[in-house]
């Protein structure tokens, strides 16, 4: 697959006029394969160290997820990888609706193998409520050191849990959290926890392209997404 990409923000656009009508610019993305996507230039740097000369420094990503791809072909209009643009977006421009491309297609996407996205520290998500809970205990009970994300502080709050555990309250808006979700996975690398369990996002179609991300980079997914 071929992809040609016009960016919008300001410093690409200066980049690629500078470079002018003639040449091209090609470039992968900035992280390791299977690693997960940077969305700041520390980010970068951190991932390559001295491995690269320079970082055009564009100030931190708006959006923070991959882009959305999508194939239009017979009138057919399918979802190849969610991202940036939720679903529901594309189809109220369109006025049709979207299909999502199924596990077993033969289309090959960026960023659509079983396992990717992923931090070092081994990932779960469980869904919210007693079960998540429950997991998180019998992590405890393991000894095994646990970071906690969340997108609700009424359950934890009403816990008895260890003062020295590290939790992260997400958003609870998938915009925002979309923007923040590798900052926090590679933060919680940083912190070198045992494991990282994360309430899973809920099931519509807003949260799809989460649900997407957090499923490749797991070792544990309650639901798979359609995709």
């Amino acid at each position: 697959m071929v992809g040609l990409r016009i960016p919008c923000h300001p410093v690409a656009l200066t980049l690629l006029r500078q470079l002018g009508s003639r040449r091209a610019l090609a470039a992968p993305s900035a992280n390791r394969f299977g690693r997960i996507s940077p969305t700041s230039a520390a980010h970068v740097r951190n991932e390559f160290g001295h491995a690269i000369n320079m970082i055009l420094e564009g100030g931190p990503c708006e959006v923070g997820l991959e882009s959305t791809i999508v194939s239009c072909v017979d009138e057919t209009v399918t979802i190849l990888r969610p991202g940036g643009i939720p679903v529901t977006a594309i189809e109220n421009l369109l006025q049709q609706v979207v299909s999502i491309k199924s596990h077993h297609s033969s289309i090959r996407t960026p960023g659509s193998l079983a396992s990717h996205y992923a931090p070092a520290t081994p990932l779960e998500v469980w869904p919210g409520g007693e079960s998540f809970w429950s997991r998180f205990t019998a992590l405890q009970h393991q000894g095994i050191r646990t970071a906690i994300v969340t997108r609700s502080l009424s359950d934890y709050s009403t816990r008895d849990i260890d003062e020295n555990l590290h939790h992260i309250l997400m958003p609870d808006d998938p915009v925002r959290y979309g923007k923040e979700l590798y900052a926090m996975l590679r933060k919680l690398d940083e912190r070198k926890f045992d494991r990282i369990l994360i309430e899973a996002p809920p099931d519509n179609p807003e949260w799809f392209a989460i649900a997407d991300r957090l499923q490749r980079a797991s070792l544990y997914f309650p639901e798979k997404p359609t995709t």
